[in-house]
């Protein structure tokens, strides 16, 4: 890896795929690359990514977890489904993550994501609460942001009755999900909401990724 020339001098890092990953990669590598999408082709892309995810998930083992749909008004009246993932045998007030899944932001569902989402509640013993956030160009400006922030202070207004600890709330989110978690982090900073943690997986959050 080269380092940039404003950095002369700076040490380099070299990196290595863990192996399991390299053959994934490989196979991967071996079918025919897919026709590069024409700009402004978000229908498409939301096809390849509903199509994508079950493949990705075909493999992993379907962990029992509790599962129950809510629903909360956003602040412009829309209505959002929040979908509460839990781990089986765990009573006690905990921690919590509220989830944005991925998509580019004009893609993906709940549904696409939940096996991965059993897959981190089964191993933390943490319940997630995934947002069905609305998706451009449907919707624009900050009104992704508003959906998870939503689900967010959904989350913190049913604290109790869900044996949540607020003080041990996180936010989280893959991908895009990742750019709606920073973002939705940063707002809650604005209205005083105090974060006990912000994971962003392989996060979309400027014009190179």
């Amino acid at each position: 890896m080269k380092t940039h020339p404003s950095n002369a001098g700076a040490c380099t890092m070299s990196f290595s795929l863990d192996p399991e990953l390299s053959s994934v990669l490989a196979a991967s590598a071996a079918d025919a690359a897919p026709e590069p999408l024409a700009p402004g082709d978000w229908k498409t892309w939301w096809e390849t990514v509903a199509a994508l995810y079950p493949a990705l998930t075909a493999d992993l083992d379907r962990l029992e977890v509790g599962h129950q749909v809510f629903s909360a008004a956003t602040q412009d009246g829309a209505r959002i489904d929040l979908h509460w993932f839990t781990p089986l045998g765990v009573t006690d007030p905990s921690a919590a993550v509220v989830h944005a899944h991925g998509g580019g932001l004009v893609a993906g569902e709940v549904a696409h994501f939940a096996p991965f989402i059993a897959q981190y509640v089964a191993s933390a013993g943490v319940p997630f609460l995934s947002v069905e956030y609305r998706l451009a160009p449907e919707v624009t400006g900050s009104t992704l942001t508003d959906d998870v922030y939503t689900g967010l202070t959904w989350l913190l207004e049913h604290a109790d009755e869900l044996g949540v600890d607020p003080a041990r709330v996180a936010v989280m989110g893959e991908s895009a999900g990742g750019t709606l978690a920073a973002t939705t982090a940063i707002r809650a900073r604005q209205e005083g909401i105090h974060l006990a943690r912000q994971i962003l997986i392989y996060p979309m959050l400027d014009n190179r990724d």
